[in-house]
C-alpha cells in the first residue's frame, strides 16, 4: 500500500514505536529497543496469564520496522517519519547489535526466555516449523534466513553513521553468503542453529534473501531455480520445507520473515 496510501505505514510505524521495548522482561521476551510481536486484550491478558500484553517474542519485527521506515522514505521522498522516530531507530539498531546478537557472531538469534513464549520466533512460528533434514527440531539459538537505513542517514547529513551502517551491511553480506549457502543443494539453509550448524532443509525462507538484496547474484539465480522446482509447490500457492524429496509439513507454509540484519 506504500504507493497508494503511505499514511498507513506511517501510522503503523508510530504505533509500533510507542510500544517499543523499554526494559528486560523475560515473561514477555521484552528487551530495550525491541519491536513487539503481538498485543492481546481480554481476561487472560488482564490477569497476566499470558505474556501477550504486549509480547515481544519475534526475531523479525525489529529489522522489518527499520526496513519499513526506509521504504516509506523511498516511496514518499519525505524524511519526516525518519526524523520523528530517530531515537526509536537508534534504539532498534542498538537492540540488534546488543540483545539480538548476544553471541557476537553478526547474526540476530532467538531463544525464548518466557515459559509461555514462542519456541520459534520467525514467520513460521509453530513449535515444529524449523527442523533438520532428519526431522529433528533445530536447537536454539537460531538465526533465520530472512539495511537500507544507511541512505537515510546520509540524506539527513549523518555521514559517519551512514558509512558505519554501510560497512556493517557489506560485512553481513559476505558472512551470510558464506555461512548460509548449501552448495550441494544450490540454495540457502533455512537457518543456523546452535554451534552454527545449518538447518539443511529447503524452504521458502531463502526467498527473503532475494528481496532484501543480500544474496550474491550467482547464488540468487540458483536459489530462484530451487524455489521454483516442482517439489517446492505445496498446492496452496507457496513453498514448504522439503527433505530428500519428501515434504515436511509445518503449520505455516507461507514465506518466512526474519532477516539477519545488522
Amino acid at each position: 500500500m506504500l504507493a497508494y496510501d503511505p499514511g498507513m505505514a506511517a501510522q503503523t510505524l508510530r504505533l509500533l514505536a510507542s510500544y517499543q521495548g523499554q526494559h528486560v522482561d523475560e515473561w514477555r521476551d521484552e528487551q530495550p529497543g525491541k519491536i513487539m510481536h503481538e498485543l492481546r486484550v481480554g481476561e487472560l491478558a488482564h490477569l497476566n496469564e499470558i505474556p501477550q500484553t504486549p509480547y515481544y517474542g519475534t526475531i523479525d519485527a525489529t529489522p522489518l520496522f527499520l526496513i519499513l521506515i526506509a521504504q516509506h522514505a523511498a516511496w514518499t521522498g519525505d524524511l519526516t517519519v525518519f526524523h520523528d522516530l530517530h531515537s526509536h531507530i537508534e534504539r532498534a539498531l542498538a537492540w540488534i547489535a546488543q540483545y539480538g546478537d548476544q553471541n557476537g557472531d553478526g547474526y540476530v538469534e532467538y531463544q525464548s526466555a518466557s515459559e509461555k513464549g514462542l519456541v520459534n520466533q520467525g514467520w513460521k512460528d509453530s513449535g515444529d516449523a524449523v527442523v533438520n533434514t532428519d526431522g529433528t527440531l533445530a536447537q536454539p539459538p537460531i538465526s533465520l534466513t530472512e539495511t537500507s537505513l544507511a541512505g537515510l542517514y546520509a540524506q539527513a547529513g549523518e555521514a559517519e553513521r551512514a558509512a558505519q551502517l554501510q560497512r556493517e551491511a557489506q560485512q553481513l553480506r559476505v558472512q551470510f553468503n558464506r555461512d548460509f549457502w548449501l552448495a550441494e543443494r544450490q540454495c540457502y539453509a533455512l537457518a543456523l542453529q546452535a554451534e552454527h550448524k545449518p538447518v539443511g532443509v529447503i524452504s521458502s525462507n531463502p526467498g527473503q534473501a532475494l528481496w532484501t538484496g543480500i544474496a550474491d547474484s550467482d547464488k540468487a539465480r540458483q536459489t530462484v531455480a530451487r524455489l521454483m522446482a516442482d517439489d517446492m509447490f505445496s498446492g496452496w500457492g507457496c513453498a514448504h520445507p522439503v527433505r530428500t524429496g519428501t515434504a515436511l509439513q509445518s503449520h505455516r507454509v507461507s514465506p518466512g520473515h526474519g532477516m539477519a540484519a545488522r
